[in-house]
């Protein structure tokens, strides 16, 4: 039951305090609140877009994929002279040729698979490194050139024995060198090989000579 004390409005026993409801809004400031949520919405569905994503992600691939296909090209690998790919799909490194794609398990000798492993992860890190992703700025080689010491010879003197894999060794090194000037001094490139090039660039940068008889490990350790 309703009744009137005073200038308000009070209810009956057990019923609450009726209170005065808020002016309504401007409509000025409605629709600044409408096209407010119409923004936050569209931003959401702009993450959820899955065609966006795989647009993001292609662009960033075909990027990666000009610095594998240069790299490529300057080692002369086999099929270099189309395009070269990662494949995410299939997590595989593929040569894009006029007679079609060329899956790395096809692309031929050992020199060739070291090769595009070689380009594709100098490519990578380029990528990572100019974007200043958090990822570590190092890449440690284990004899890249093995390919080209077929014989202990070899080996021994640290050059190969045929013009060749004399000239291959020296286009590995010299594109291992160039990417390092270019990204230094934010990328550092640690190879341990038997490779012994006379030249100076390659000499400057060499830190431990095995055949002069310095190694990583000691003689000493080993004794």
């Amino acid at each position: 039951m309703l009744h009137e004390q005073g200038t308000g409005l009070r209810v009956g026993a057990g019923m609450q305090q009726l209170g005065r409801l808020p002016p309504p809004l401007p409509v000025v400031a409605l629709r600044a609140n409408v096209d407010s949520i119409k923004a936050t919405v569209a931003a959401l569905e702009d993450e959820l877009n899955d065609s966006e994503d795989r647009e993001q992600l292609t662009s960033r691939l075909v990027i990666i994929g000009r610095d594998m296909t240069r790299y490529a090209d300057e080692l002369e690998l086999e099929h270099s002279e189309g395009d070269v790919r990662l494949d995410l799909a299939r997590l595989n490194v593929v040569a894009d040729t006029e007679r079609g794609p060329i899956p790395l398990s096809r692309i031929g000798s050992a020199a060739n698979g070291i090769g595009y492993h070689l380009a594709t992860h100098l490519a990578l890190h380029r990528y990572l490194v100019r974007q200043n992703r958090p990822v570590p700025r190092l890449l440690i080689l284990d004899q890249p050139t093995q390919a080209h010491y077929p014989s202990q010879v070899s080996l021994q003197s640290g050059i190969p024995e045929n013009d060749s894999d004399s000239r291959a060794v020296h286009r590995l090194f010299h594109l291992l060198y160039d990417v390092a000037e270019e990204l230094a001094p934010n990328f550092q490139i640690i190879v341990c090989d038997h490779a012994n090039l006379p030249e100076p660039w390659f000499q400057s940068r060499v830190e431990h000579d095995c055949h002069n008889g310095q190694a990583l490990i000691p003689v000493d350790w080993l004794r």
